[in-house]
């Protein structure tokens, strides 16, 4: 019994899902669309990190207690309060860290145009080799489905456990990561609403904002104050381009579905990405804007 006991763990539990996976094996024809669905999903996993190849990772993954389990076009992943960082820097910070490695790992799928949907919920599971029980991954399963828009939802149990959290009192009201990660949107394609990770902003966050070649010799020549300037220039440049990515793929996607439903959730993605657009650079630039995809205008958060 003390083995067992050892086994059980509790912290974040996520299920992710790639979007269209049913249709597009039944569309299958010819080994080539095979070939294509195979490197679809060895992305989203190399994205998600599972049997990461770099040293860094691996020993981040280790620190974390983080394991990344992979089967046919779905991921489970579980992420512990106890581990070598928690015992360290306390495991809010840990574990919130992880919803943004989330948000970054959607985000880089949907640039590439490959969208998934996904839940997370905070609670127990036991894992014995290969066999995973948790009633934590049940429930991220069923919020997944009622999810019902290309991104990742999170349970009032995570929002609450994180909300309400003690260590959540060092952070001043600016740097708050509760909101900077989970927002409430309202009015879902389904009628529903979630708490949902908020990916867009902190993908853009992200971008490094690389100097271009053609701009290197004038960069180590330069200044401070003109290196400064160049790499806030560079930054904007690359949101700019993400951006763009982030839109053309779902202009793509909406293209190419073949049922109203299936629409539906790429008119509010794009809604979605106008409305991130515009918070993040403030007055959003038309060229990054989708618009209207099939005259439904309205709200799409809280």
């Amino acid at each position: 019994m003390a083995f067992l006991k050892n086994k059980v763990k509790v912290g974040l539990v996520a299920f992710v899902d790639l979007l269209g996976f049913s249709a597009r094996v039944e569309a299958m024809k010819t080994f080539e669309d095979l070939k294509l669905l195979d490197q679809t999903i060895a992305r989203v996993q190399r994205y998600f990190d599972h049997k990461p190849s770099d040293s860094l990772t691996k020993e981040s993954q280790q620190i974390t207690a983080k394991t990344v389990l992979a089967f046919s076009d779905c991921l489970v992943i579980t992420v512990p309060v106890d581990s070598e960082l928690a015992s360290q820097d306390g495991h809010f910070d840990v574990l919130m860290n992880e919803l943004s490695n989330f948000a970054l790992s959607l985000g880089l799928c949907a640039v590439n145009g490959i969208f998934l949907r996904g839940g997370v919920d905070f609670g127990l599971w036991y894992r014995n080799r290969d066999r995973l029980i948790s009633p934590a991954m049940v429930k991220a399963y069923e919020l997944e489905r009622d999810a019902c828009v290309p991104m990742i939802a999170v349970t009032g149990e995570v929002h609450r456990h994180f909300s309400e959290h003690r260590d959540r009192k060092f952070y001043h009201k600016s740097a708050d990561p509760i909101p900077r990660i989970l927002r409430r949107f309202d009015d879902l394609p389904n009628g529903k609403a979630q708490w949902l990770i908020d990916y867009m902003p902190i993908c853009l966050e992200s971008v490094d904002g690389h100097i271009a070649a053609a701009d290197l010799a004038r960069y180590k020549t330069s200044n401070p104050e003109i290196r400064d300037q160049m790499r806030n220039e560079a930054f904007w440049r690359d949101c700019r381009q993400w951006a763009t990515w982030h839109a053309d793929a779902i202009r793509g996607q909406y293209r190419t579905a073949t049922a109203g439903s299936i629409r539906a959730k790429y008119v509010w993605l794009a809604r979605y990405h106008d409305d991130a657009v515009a918070r993040f650079f403030g007055t959003a630039p038309a060229e990054l804007l989708i618009g209207d995809l099939a005259n439904d205008a309205g709200t799409i958060a809280s």
